[in-house]
């Protein structure tokens, strides 16, 4: 047997095979075993990697582009962060930060900077460096059309103190979960050399210098991304099993828009690993011994706009959209047991979830009890009801982010209708999808979460924010819920509150939970130590290759 270090060359070639890949059916490498798992890292070195994406990356300038998915799981093995947040623990690690303290206000961040950490270019990625970077995510640069990171909260300054080798971050307001917010995979350091550049010249992945265990070495649009191991690698987070270099010589992302061609391609052998599969192709993929890996990211759901559909001013209208989805129903038709029915407003990868199930479990005599009571007691011929004269229809644009949305919403739909309502799904592509939803008389809108910091739940109900809601201030309660969760500096007060939002926002009807979302990662039977951070982006740098 071989090892895995022998590979196709990586070519423009590289593109035909993949295309032809999808009608090519073999059987994948037997499974390595315990003993394969148990190697040592000596034996773990070596091979090139294929990693086969859904989407073409975007920008690779980090205040603008690095938060999309296809990017971002690049950007995540190229740069670190001040601090590590595990996914499994929900604990925050040191990392380029050795320490830090957060002051008695809530606003001052100081952070004692690691030494002897290099960018890959050779330069030292040093206490003035680090200012730098975290003065362009709190304050952008203007003159190069930059924008502030929209992950940093307002801030007053930062600053560098090179007595103690620390920079302290000076927030204008509270931010209860602003230290792990700081673990983002696009609030990485990039060096000296990158920060320099203009916007556009930042937006190559080969421009993107970072102290990370990978370094870019290729890039062809659309087609190609090349990253190689950087050698002397040597700070990694305290909970990385591999503390040193990473084990594969180099990974190649190459983006594959179709299912088929991307899952053939697997089948194969001719790549290493892919991210997202449909559900009904994971049962034949257990089969064949392929590894599965389900990583949670966060609830989706519906944002009831009240205002915009006089029904929905109606507590008890809103009660019976929550009470009429047969969350199960959804996971046991549509998807697998990799996927669960939502619990609450977000998903318990959040440090902060709180289980609601008890308030979410389908009643469809509830909810038809619900709308005869709020008098849509009546029904058109179609089986939609009505009251003085209009139906209960409400508008929704079918979600472009989500694989499964068209799908899902459809047996939503159905689920609906069996209550009287109707579901209007109606559908645009990715570009314009961003204007389409702000239509006012869209009776709801496909929100999901998938955050660290529990901000983004005032920023998006807020009536002072983007009230996605429309409330337009007519809900003080839940405002004041919002901005307390903001203005507390104490972490079990913070919770609590948080825990008063999740139940208010589900309790009023302002939020219909439908699944817990996952991002679906398969990989051949020889590729060990995939692991992911807290947001679900692949960690590379312990990958390694077993013999087929």
């Amino acid at each position: 047997m071989s090892r895995r270090s022998a590979r196709l060359p990586r070519s423009k070639a590289w593109i035909g095979v993949l295309l032809a890949a999808a009608t090519i059916a073999t059987a994948c490498g037997s499974n390595g075993g315990d003993d394969v798992a148990s190697a040592d890292s000596g034996d773990r070195r070596g091979g090139d990697f294929v990693y086969l994406d859904a989407e073409v990356p975007v920008s690779f300038q980090l205040q603008t582009g690095g938060s999309f998915w296809q990017t971002s799981a690049i950007v995540n093995n190229l740069v670190d962060r001040l601090v590590y947040l595990n996914l499994e623990t929900k604990e925050v690690e040191p990392w380029i930060a050795e320490s830090w303290t957060i002051d008695p206000t809530g606003k001052q961040y100081t952070f004692k900077i690691r030494d002897g950490v290099t960018y890959s270019d050779g330069s030292a990625l040093d206490l003035e460096n680090v200012r730098r970077n975290l003065t362009l995510n709190a304050f952008g640069d203007e003159a190069k059309g930059i924008t502030r990171s929209s992950y940093f909260p307002k801030v007053d300054s930062v600053t560098a103190d090179p007595a103690t080798n620390s920079v302290t971050i000076s927030l204008a307001e509270t931010r209860p979960y602003f230290l792990q917010v700081l673990s983002e995979q696009n609030l990485g350091f990039v060096s000296n050399k990158t920060l320099d550049l203009s916007r556009e010249d930042q937006s190559s992945v080969l421009n993107l210098i970072g102290s990370g265990p990978f370094v870019a070495t290729k890039e062809e649009a659309g087609k190609e991304i090349v990253l190689e191991r950087r050698d002397g690698y040597d700070w990694a987070p305290p909970s990385f099993e591999n503390q040193g270099e990473a084990y594969l010589d180099s990974i190649s992302f190459i983006p594959v828009l179709e299912d088929s061609v991307r899952l053939g391609s697997l089948r194969s052998g001719q790549g290493d690993a892919l991210r997202y599969v449909q559900p009904s192709e994971e049962a034949a993929l257990d089969a064949a011994g392929f590894n599965i890996i389900e990583v949670a990211t966060g609830t989706s759901g519906f944002g009831v706009r009240v205002q915009a559909n006089p029904a929905l001013g109606d507590p008890r209208v809103r009660q019976a959209l929550q009470v009429g989805v047969d969350r199960q129903g959804l996971v046991d038709d549509l998807l697998t047991d990799r996927w669960r029915p939502a619990r609450s407003v977000v998903a318990d990868n959040q440090p902060w979830f709180v289980d609601e199930s008890s308030k979410l479990e389908f009643d469809e005599g509830k909810a038809n009890a619900l709308l005869d009571d709020a008098g849509w007691s009546t029904k058109n011929s179609d089986g939609i009801r009505t009251k003085d004269g209009q139906p209960l229809a409400l508008p929704v644009y079918i979600d472009v982010y989500t694989n499964i949305a068209k799908p899902l919403f459809e047996l939503i739909q159905n689920q609906y209708k069996n209550i009287g309502i109707d579901l209007q799904l109606k559908e645009t592509d990715y570009s314009k999808y961003p204007t389409a939803v702000k239509d006012e008389t869209l009776g709801l809108l496909s929100q999901g979460s998938n955050f660290v910091d529990p901000f983004n739940l005032t920023n998006s109900f807020g009536s002072k924010y983007a009230d996605s809601l429309q409330l337009k201030g007519s809900d003080p309660k839940l405002d004041e819920l919002l901005q307390a969760q903001l203005n507390t500096t104490d972490s079990a007060q913070s919770d609590k509150i948080l825990a008063d939002i999740q139940a208010y926002l589900i309790d009023q009807g302002y939020f219909i939970p439908t699944i817990d979302n996952s991002q679906i990662y398969v990989t051949q039977s020889y590729v060990h130590g995939l692991t992911h951070n807290a947001t679900a982006r692949p960690n590379f740098q312990g990958v390694w290759l077993s013999e087929k």
